[in-house]
């Protein structure tokens, strides 16, 4: 059965509505989100809306105001808007005389605002009676709800209060959004990475203004900026041109965004141009030689050289190893089927997705793995529970965002790789990823067993008769990953 929606959406209007009753009479609540009912970012947006309407609605209802008072509150209301509008006006058109007297009669209002029980009607308007007011001629009045109605006309397009159009408004929603999918749909770290890139443009731009005033010069003058940050070194802000191409393509999602909730009317026409794009050198393959894998496996205590062992074994990353599940085990034969931690997501209806690769285990990866994996002490284990915890039971890689919105890294396999690499070798550190590289090069280099290093890594398929003819011969990937432990003085008795 469906799950039924909070919301209803109106057809019609393009909105969706939530009805209440309020003090026995019905009242429609109106969320232009989305562009259809099946706009599930559109419905999680009005959703939001919905609730932080429902707080102040039952806010009131909790602490109800006499009717005098419940009026006097939203009369008071309106005229300290009206004034920080004439003021607001005052100020663009360079008469500050007249702006500074309005800022002072703003803050008699807020005064009058801030008592504990709240104005009436009458002592509102004898209040404001005081106050400067236009001289009573058509043309003065008129004067007056011109200059206010063009600074509202003004805020409605340009300012964070605009819930539909500005830039800053529209970039906190795009970060709470992606926030709602972690870390089922979205890795923490990308998050990250989408958050810190809208926000730089948000500030680049101006949080005030308006989506619509962003065209194609925007982008051409944002992608300058990044370019010109490239140029200064990181420890005074700047940043790689990799980086640098990461931020423009992170912006151009967020705008894309924007335009699908219809918070923006178009996208600039140049969004798409292969022009903008920013080029940069691919970063150069470390790897490893023999001798100096060698020497790390035996400077290594046994559990570190268990993940050691795996990352060269079976192509794991930090997150790979964390992520072994029992089920992804053959403990009988020594062989670990699963796909890689970070695209197996990216699996399609129709079977194009990453690989699932059968690594066959060394023997010493093996009997390693037997003797630190989770003791069936206590309860019982599931087959979907992790191979390796920590001395605390926790995952060995833990990724969160914090409550102040960053992002919490903790990986004991990262901690114990640093410090046997500050001791072996302090002068060239080589990060962990070395050893995956390290292994598809060996491959690379063996005549037959070369084409094996793509599935090695657990990448998808790149030809057509990959993804759909061929099938990764086992007993060849086995007899490749023998060979390869030999290079490093790995033996594999099993067959």
């Amino acid at each position: 059965m469906a799950r039924r929606l909070e919301l209803s959406w109106h057809k019609a209007s393009k909105r969706w509505r939530k009805r209440v009753t309020i003090n026995g009479r019905k009242r429609d609540f109106w969320f232009p989100f989305g562009n259809s009912k099946s706009d599930t970012e559109g419905y999680k947006l009005a959703l939001a809306a919905w609730q932080e309407k429902r707080t102040e609605i039952e806010a009131d209802l909790r602490n109800p105001l006499p009717t005098d008072r419940y009026f006097g509150k939203h009369v008071l209301r309106k005229a300290i808007r009206y004034r920080e509008r004439l003021e607001k006006f005052h100020r663009l058109e360079d008469h500050q005389e007249q702006a500074d007297v309005f800022k002072k009669e703003v803050s008699i209002l807020k005064r009058l605002q801030r008592r504990k029980t709240p104005p009436t009607q009458n002592e509102v308007a004898k209040v404001v009676a005081s106050l400067t007011t236009p001289q009573p001629n058509p043309q003065e009045v008129r004067r007056w709800y011109e200059a206010a109605y063009t600074v509202a006309k003004h805020e409605q397009w340009t300012t964070a209060e605009s819930t539909d159009k500005s830039l800053g408004a529209n970039s906190e929603r795009f970060i709470s959004m992606k926030q709602a999918d972690v870390p089922h749909d979205l890795s923490p770290g990308r998050w990250d990475s989408l958050a810190r890139s809208a926000r730089i443009f948000t500030v680049w731009y101006g949080p005030e203004r308006s989506l619509d005033s962003i065209t194609g010069k925007t982008l051409v003058d944002f992608r300058t900026f990044l370019l010109e940050s490239t140029k200064h070194p990181k420890s005074s802000g700047g940043i790689s041109r990799k980086t640098a191409e990461d931020r423009r393509k992170d912006v151009n999602q967020f705008l894309r965004w924007c335009w699908q909730i219809e918070a923006m009317d178009s996208l600039p026409r140049n969004i798409e141009q292969a022009n903008m794009r920013i080029s940069f050198n691919p970063a150069k393959i470390v790897l490893f030689s023999v001798s100096e894998v060698r020497q790390l496996f035996e400077e290594a205590d046994d559990r570190l050289r268990l993940y050691l062992l795996l990352s060269l074994n079976c192509a794991m990353l930090p997150q790979d190893i964390s992520d072994l599940q029992f089920a992804e085990v053959d403990w009988k034969y020594g062989r670990v089927l699963r796909q890689r931690s970070k695209t197996r997501k990216k699996n399609t209806a129709e079977g194009h997705g990453v690989p699932t690769v059968d690594y066959l285990l060394w023997d010493e990866t093996f009997s390693l793995l037997k003797k630190f994996r989770c003791s069936h002490e206590g309860p019982r284990l599931t087959s979907t529970d992790r191979v390796l915890l920590n001395a605390n039971g926790q995952p060995l890689k833990r990724t969160n965002i914090g409550e102040d919105g960053k992002i919490n890294n903790t990986s004991n396999i990262n901690t114990a790789y640093s410090r046997l690499v500050k001791r072996v070798d302090p002068q060239d550190p080589k990060p962990l990823k070395t050893f995956r590289a390290t292994g598809a090069s060996t491959l690379e280099e063996h005549k037959s067993f070369a084409r094996y290093a793509q599935y090695y890594l657990g990448q998808s398929p790149r030809s057509v008769a990959d993804r759909h003819y061929v099938v990764p011969s086992k007993s060849q990937f086995d007899k490749a990953i023998k060979w390869m432990g030999k290079q490093f003085a790995q033996k594999t008795t099993r067959k």
